[in-house]
């Protein structure tokens, strides 16, 4: 039976936990080991709200977004930290997507240069080496919460797919499955994108904060 565990406030213990079996089936949520409520498949897919017994309210949904699935989790219609719909958790999984991209585009273009032809004809050789490379640095700015860096990974990547759509189409060969790869992708980072509007900035130290 899969497991997982929140905390109600950010680094605060993690005192709620969810489980369930098969496919979304039993769903039960405890507060501190004591069951707050359960929830059948028909309920969690339409959203159903509990009490918590300490004057707060809690909210289990699991909502279609894109072309997948998402377990939200929300406390007076905030997401759990940690959540799914923790915005700082979409933003994380933007990040993690960039650099995904960076690493496949990376190696396709290492493996090119061997004389792959696939490799070669996917993600080219040195190109796809630079371009793994500049991904990498947008990533890593987009953990630091750059909506700048997230942009621009979003325009270059979204901008390829249709570079690559073209030439697939010219082809007489569209490339349908490379499609929606994309779209799955693309909607990651624009949750992304959009979730930083949603965080608070980071605390800056205390040594920047005394000099201020």
């Amino acid at each position: 039976m899969p497991t997982q565990q929140f905390a109600l406030e950010r680094n605060g213990p993690k005192r709620l936990e969810v489980s369930w079996s098969g496919l979304w089936k039993e769903f039960t949520v405890k507060l501190d080991g004591n069951v707050v409520g359960s929830w059948t498949k028909d309920e969690l897919t339409a959203g159903k709200e509990v009490p918590m017994g300490d004057g707060s309210t809690f909210k289990a949904h699991l909502r279609r977004v894109g072309m997948g699935q998402e377990l939200a989790l929300l406390r007076n219609g905030e997401p759990l930290p940690g959540s799914a719909a923790d915005p700082l958790t979409l933003v994380k999984t933007a990040g993690g997507v960039i650099y995904f991209l960076a690493g496949a585009s990376a190696l396709g273009g290492v493996i090119g240069l061997m004389g792959v032809d696939f490799a070669a004809r996917l993600f080219g050789t040195w190109d796809g080496i630079v371009t793994g490379a500049i991904m990498g640095v947008l990533g890593f700015f987009t953990m630091q919460r750059s909506r700048v860096a997230l942009g621009i990974a979003m325009g270059l990547y979204a901008l390829s797919g249709l570079l690559v759509l073209a030439e697939s189409a010219s082809n007489g060969n569209p490339a349908i499955g490379g499609i929606f790869m994309r779209v799955f992708f693309l909607t990651a980072m624009w949750r992304g994108f959009k979730a930083m509007g949603q965080l608070k900035p980071s605390p800056a130290p205390e040594g920047e904060r005394d000099r201020a």
